[in-house]
């Protein structure tokens, strides 16, 4: 009957919380962890979500070295002890970057990654996770770490995966559904017309195939550049934030 997400205040860490049906908070991450956009419980009781890490590097085509911010996803047992961790700058290459967020560079640091999502698919042991600068969305073997996939703008992507891309970017909240396919939100903020869509594919990791099996594009007028979210119910309705 708790509640777990992330919260923020003006004079705060950011940090994930449960709270319970009394006002209490009864778990909060520990400070030195910066917890943003999402944070969840799993059904074994440890708590995870993505944080912000930094490193510094050569800004693209620049040679002064700036501050890069990424994102690592961390889990947390419920004594607040980190149990693993997923550092994006150990698997991604910095070769790998969106030129349209270079602008960032002049403002203290480099947006490099933007992880919005992270959802825990206890049933096979994996991770997926949302990267909206790179428009990436991909699969993590847990515990291992390893990349199973990685699906997006292809043109952003050393190692290619998946002949289609979809023409998603900036995509949120992606998930995997009871059917085993993955339903996410496709901002599309870099297509033309810019229409906002939600997706619902499905992948086979065995040969790495993958099939579009639904998707609701949303009038013009409820485009979103940020945020946005598909919600699948148990009757089959999807409910759509944007």
């Amino acid at each position: 009957g708790n509640f777990s997400g992330f919260y923020s205040t003006d004079n705060a860490p950011w940090q994930g919380k449960e709270i319970n049906l009394k006002n209490n908070f009864v778990f909060t991450t520990p400070t030195e962890f910066i917890i943003h956009h999402d944070f969840k419980k799993t059904t074994y009781g440890t708590y995870y979500g993505p944080s912000f890490v930094y490193e510094v590097h050569n800004c693209p085509d620049q040679e002064s070295q700036e501050i890069w911010r990424a994102d690592k996803i961390v889990e947390f047992d419920q004594n607040g002890n980190l149990i693993w961790s997923w550092n994006v700058f150990d698997y991604i290459d910095t070769t790998e970057y969106n030129p349209v967020d270079l602008i960032s560079c002049d403002q203290g640091s480099f947006d490099w990654t933007h992880m919005n999502e992270v959802y825990f698919d206890e049933s096979t042991n994996s991770v997926y996770t949302s990267l909206r600068n790179l428009s990436r969305i991909i699969k993590i073997d847990y515990p291992s770490g390893d990349i199973i996939w990685q699906l997006g703008d292809t043109t952003l992507m050393e190692s290619v995966y998946f002949d289609d891309n979809y023409n998603f970017s900036r995509q949120h909240n992606v998930k995997k559904l009871e059917n085993g396919n993955i339903l996410f939100f496709d901002n599309g903020t870099f297509n033309s017309p810019q229409v906002s869509r939600c997706l619902e594919l499905e992948i086979n990791d065995s040969d790495l195939t993958s099939d579009l099996v639904w998707e609701f594009t949303l009038p013009s007028d409820l485009f979103t550049e940020e945020r946005g979210e598909c919600l699948r119910l148990e009757n089959g309705n999807t409910i759509i934030s944007t």
